[in-house]
């Protein structure tokens, strides 16, 4: 960092004239030093004045201000226009929490209503002797479905539609083996 930091004070020296100009220069430039380079460029910032002298110097620094210009009433809208900020920003808080609120209560009753529906539909699953029994004919019922499939099953190898595809689709196997081979399995 060293070399090209010297390089840029040579430049200022060569173009900077004056300590005026050099703080100047540096005011509307800061970005042409590394930071670490200006801690080392000390040629004009030695006599820089110092921000306390800033403050005793500028009245709005001290927080005074001219009486001609502005007197008690700039004070005032200053103060009013502060508490009106503040009010504000409250008036924001206070709407998203009421906002919130609301939201919270829709909510709540949305999950009241399912509650009490659910409720209700429990009411009408209890267990009667007539949903028993007829839970039990639907058993039955299903069970003779699975009885009567696997006997359908059973019987399907034995069907002579069935029987007939499965010889036609052996034939066509037997005739593509033939032409790919060109022997033939007759003797």
């Amino acid at each position: 960092m060293h070399g090209p930091s010297r390089l840029i004070v040579r430049r200022i020296q060569s173009d900077v004239t004056s300590k005026d100009e050099a703080l100047d220069f540096f005011a509307f430039q800061p970005s042409i030093l590394p930071s670490c380079a200006f801690c080392r460029f000390n040629l004009f910032t030695a006599r820089q004045p110092s921000k306390k002298q800033y403050v005793e110097t500028w009245p709005f620094y001290r927080g005074e201000e001219d009486e001609e210009s502005s007197g008690t009433k700039c004070k005032r809208r200053t103060r009013r226009s502060c508490e009106r900020r503040f009010r504000s920003h409250g008036q924001d808080k206070n709407a998203a929490l009421a906002k919130a609120t609301k939201e919270r209560e829709r909510i709540e009753a949305g999950i009241s209503e399912t509650r009490a529906g659910l409720m209700e539909a429990e009411k009408g699953r209890e267990d009667t002797e007539e949903r028993l029994t007829l839970l039990a004919t639907l058993q039955q019922e299903e069970q003779t479905s699975v009885n009567l499939k696997a006997e359908l099953a059973a019987f399907g190898a034995a069907d002579p539609a069935r029987y007939q595809k499965k010889s036609e689709a052996v034939k066509v196997c037997k005739d593509a083996a033939v032409r790919w081979t060109g022997m033939s399995s007759d003797p």
